[in-house]
């Protein structure tokens, strides 16, 4: 697969994740790992531009699970996630994945 072709995959596979997060059928915490999944396909394909839009994709939704949105109330895990994080582990997550230029490739946790 070139180059293009992954990065236009990895595109189309963010807006769907965003689409059924926004419909209620993924969790946050399920989308997290989908989107964990697409960070190490544009890694593999030196795509750094989309690996930090990814990373924002990951803060905002760490960022919901911790203090809520319209899918999550504030500091609860969603009703239908299989997995629910301790709130300590989400605010580390969330500090880890900062997109103001304190990404987790600069922090060792």
């Amino acid at each position: 697969m070139n180059p293009k072709s992954i990065s236009q995959f990895i595109h189309n596979e963010r807006a769907h994740i965003k689409m059924l997060i926004q419909k209620g059928v993924y969790s946050n915490e399920f989308a997290l790992g989908q989107l964990a999944g697409l960070i190490n396909l544009a890694a593999a394909g030196n795509l750094n531009g989309i690996i930090e839009d990814i990373k924002i994709d990951i803060y905002n939704l760490v960022n919901d699970q911790l203090f809520g949105s319209n899918q999550v109330g504030n500091g609860d895990s969603e009703k239908n996630a299989i997995i629910h994080y301790e709130s300590s582990y989400m605010t580390q997550l969330r500090d880890a994945w900062s997109p103001d230029g304190n990404t987790a490739g600069d922090k060792t946790h």
